[in-house]
């Protein structure tokens, strides 16, 4: 059974396995935050209009998204919002989802 099993894995551990295997610009993750978000856009690539637009985004765009998303994901565990109440749910090492409202 290959690591990325669906039937092995939930939704999460799936989505940044298969971010790292085929990685949205290109090259290996260089810390969790970014395998963190290759998960994401590996999901948002399979969703029909999302995934079309994506496909059009340029090679230096696409490292630019990364990084501005793993950025983001690295800032979560001291995120502090003035007008959000925000919930950090720890999904494990360096793996984060935020709820705000």
């Amino acid at each position: 059974m290959k690591i990325t099993d669906k039937q092995t894995m939930n939704d999460t551990e799936y989505n940044i396995a298969k971010g790292k295997e085929y990685p949205y610009h290109g090259k290996a993750p260089q810390n969790k935050a970014e395998a963190a978000a290759l998960g994401i856009l590996y999901d948002l690539c399979h969703r029909v209009g999302i995934k079309w637009e994506l496909e059009k985004v340029e090679d230096s765009i696409r490292r630019e998204i990364v990084e501005s998303m793993a950025f983001i994901i690295r800032q979560l565990p001291t995120f502090r919002a003035s007008c959000y109440k925000s919930i950090a749910v720890w999904y494990g090492p360096d793996y984060y989802l935020l709820f705000a409202g």
